[in-house]
């Protein structure tokens, strides 16, 4: 729940990869007709944003929006923090797999503070990227046996 949190808040490529439509007649997408050699992106920082398909908390860090069984199937679809289609991330299912590794063993050895305060600025481009994050972390004391 809180790793798809992050990745909704937080996704590490913003603005999507452009695509052309191909030559020809062109391309209607919900009921947008876009012409041949258009080039097109979906923006997923906007779309992880968007009030209208995550509602009105959508600037918000909420985790529990993850809980199984809550989730509208708009939302499901509009979740593509690696892309979507056949150009999508290909590395998917070994980053989400490391990630939770990563995480939940982090996690469990050491304690973190945020050493700022204020929203995260970040600097865009294809990548988002935070301009500072000053964050302190300790090694957890072992509970006594």
């Amino acid at each position: 729940m809180v790793i798809n949190e992050t990745h909704r808040m937080h996704s590490t490529a913003a603005l999507g990869l452009p695509r052309v439509v191909p030559p020809g007649s062109g391309v209607t997408i919900a009921s947008h007709h876009f012409p041949s050699l258009t080039v097109l992106s979906v923006p997923t920082y906007t779309i992880h944003h968007s009030t209208s398909i995550w509602g009105p908390d959508a600037g918000q860090f909420n985790p529990s929006r993850w809980v199984p069984g809550t989730l509208t199937d708009r939302q499901k679809a509009s979740f593509i923090p690696f892309g979507y289609g056949p150009r999508a991330c290909v590395g998917r299912n070994v980053a989400e797999m490391e990630l939770a590794m990563i995480v939940s063993t982090v996690v469990k050895g050491f304690e973190f503070e945020l050493r700022e305060s204020g929203e995260l600025e970040t600097r865009e481009g294809f990548l988002r990227k935070p301009v500072s994050c000053r964050v302190g972390m300790r090694r957890r004391r072992r509970a006594a046996n």
